[in-house]
Formats: C-alpha cells, sequence, structure tokens
C-alpha cells in the first residue's frame, strides 16, 4: 500500500504485532505525519463489500437479479454493485453516464472527498 493515497480519516486494516490479527482502524493526522513508505507494511487497504457500503450510511436497493445500488441520501452518492463469476464489482456513479470502479474503503472516501468535498463517515 502507497501512503501517499491516503488521507486523515481513511479507513485501513492494521497488523497487530503477532501479524495474524487485523482489525479496521482509522487514520488521525498524527499516523499521516508518521506514515511513509518505509513503514506501510503493517497496513493494508480494506476491501470494499456491502457491509462497508452499509456502515458507510448506504441504503440497499435491489435493481435485477445481477445488480444492486448502494444509495446515500445523506451523502449524495450511489455505488451499483454487479454480481459475477469472479466475485461483486462495485462502481461509484460519478454522473449519469459515468462510473468509476472501487476496489478498496480508502479509495471510495478519497473520491467521494474529491467529487463532493465532504468525508464518509461510519454510521
Amino acid at each position: 500500500m502507497k501512503s501517499a493515497e491516503l488521507r486523515i480519516g481513511n479507513w485501513i486494516n492494521l497488523t497487530k504485532d503477532d501479524f495474524k490479527t487485523v482489525k479496521p482502524y482509522q487514520l488521525d493526522g498524527i499516523d499521516i505525519y508518521k506514515l511513509d513508505e518505509s513503514n506501510c507494511a503493517d497496513i493494508a487497504p480494506i476491501e470494499l463489500t456491502e457491509d462497508w457500503l452499509k456502515r458507510l450510511g448506504c441504503i440497499e436497493q435491489r435493481i435485477n437479479s445481477t445488480k444492486k445500488n448502494y444509495w446515500n441520501k445523506e451523502k449524495d452518492f450511489s455505488v451499483d454493485v454487479e454480481f459475477s463469476f469472479s466475485g461483486n464489482l462495485y462502481y461509484y456513479n460519478v454522473s449519469k453516464d459515468r462510473r468509476k470502479p472501487l476496489i478498496h474503503v480508502h479509495k471510495l472516501q478519497n473520491l467521494h472527498y474529491e467529487l463532493k468535498d465532504e468525508e464518509l463517515k461510519i454510521k
């Protein structure tokens, strides 16, 4: 994971000293200040899941048998989830005709902040 793609408030997985325990952790200003490429070994991105979309305040709306949409009315954004044999595919709806593929929670947070100038927080 690259330190350059992280900002204050991003959620990441933090590996404990035993390298077996992994838990979600929200970065703060001190973490960002101390972070560089040499000390990124104990952090990893959190894979975006439907559970994380719900934690970020999204409401599930089934579109059809191969697609769902998660909508956050308060923050005015939505993410499409398309089912495939290789796993779920996540797309942030940038505009009516544009979607951005997503894999990790921090990328969703960063994209939303860039487009809407507001933080996504856990509910």
